[in-house]
């Protein structure tokens, strides 16, 4: 995917190599807030996507998810998206679009 359409995707992209807690938390300065979010590495390439009503928290917990352990050395930057509404159909939306490689199930109809 190119940089720019990461852009018009995500009202913000955190720099967080390997999903470092304090780039993490660096990028949720105030309170957490409800929406979508992905994890992208090096070559723009979605590698899980989530939603979540606490993303900062929801975000960090994946640090301690054994299936994705293998994946965090790629991790590089996150796309924030803050959304209000059916979060689940709004997340499907973004794993149709992105094919991220770790969603176990994709929404394609």
């Amino acid at each position: 995917m190119e940089a720019k359409e990461l852009f018009t995707l995500f009202d913000h992209l955190i720099y967080s190599p390997k999903l470092e807690k304090e780039y993490v938390k660096a990028g949720f300065p105030n309170d957490s807030f409800r929406g979508v979010y992905a994890l992208f590495n090096s070559e723009n390439k979605a590698l899980f996507v989530g939603s979540s009503v606490d993303l900062r928290n929801r975000i960090l917990v994946h640090r301690r998810q054994p299936e994705i352990q293998e994946y965090l050395e790629e991790v590089v930057f996150i796309g924030i998206k803050h959304l209000e509404g059916d979060l689940l159909a709004h997340k499907k939306g973004y794993i149709r679009n992105l094919e991220p490689t770790l969603n176990i199930y994709h929404y394609y109809t």
